[in-house]
C-alpha cells in the first residue's frame, strides 16, 4: 500500500503545444520526463481525439511516452500515481504532424503573388490608356 496526498507532475516538452506542427511525415514519439511519483501504468491514460493510446511508462528513467501519428491531433493527458492521486495536462488542441501547413503557406503565398500580379497588370493597362489619352 502506498499513502501519499501528491499528485504526479512531469516535463512536458516545449514544442508539445497547441497549434504545433511538426514537420515530416514519420510519427513522432512524445516523451514526458522528470515524473515526480512512481506512476500506476493501468490509470494514466493518454488521449488523442477521445480515442486512448497506449503509453510506455520507464519507471527507471521517470518518463511515459507515446506515439503521434501523421495528420491532425487533440491529445488529454492524466498520470496517476500508485496512491491513485491524479495529474491532469491541458489537452493540446490542433497538432499536426506532417506537410498540411507546408502546402498551406506555399498556397498562401502563390494566392498573394497571383493577386499582386493581377493588380500590377491593372494598374499598368490603366497608365496606359491615360497616356495614349494626352
Amino acid at each position: 500500500m502506498h499513502i501519499d496526498n501528491v499528485a504526479p507532475t512531469c516535463e512536458v516538452p516545449r514544442d508539445f503545444s497547441a497549434w504545433h506542427w511538426y514537420f515530416g511525415e514519420d510519427a513522432r514519439t512524445i516523451t514526458l520526463s522528470n515524473i515526480s511519483e512512481q506512476l500506476d501504468e493501468n490509470r494514466c491514460k493518454i488521449y488523442d481525439k477521445g480515442r486512448e493510446i497506449k503509453p510506455v511508462y520507464s519507471p527507471e528513467n521517470n518518463e511515459i511516452t507515446f506515439t503521434l501519428g501523421k495528420g491532425w491531433h487533440n491529445v488529454g493527458i492524466v498520470l496517476t500515481d500508485v496512491a491513485g492521486n491524479a495529474w491532469h495536462v491541458s489537452e493540446q488542441v490542433n497538432i499536426h504532424v506532417g506537410y498540411f501547413w507546408l502546402w498551406f503557406i506555399l498556397g498562401g503565398l502563390t494566392l498573394f503573388i497571383l493577386v499582386i500580379a493581377i493588380l500590377l497588370m491593372i494598374s499598368s493597362r490603366a497608365r496606359r490608356r491615360r497616356e495614349n489619352e494626352y
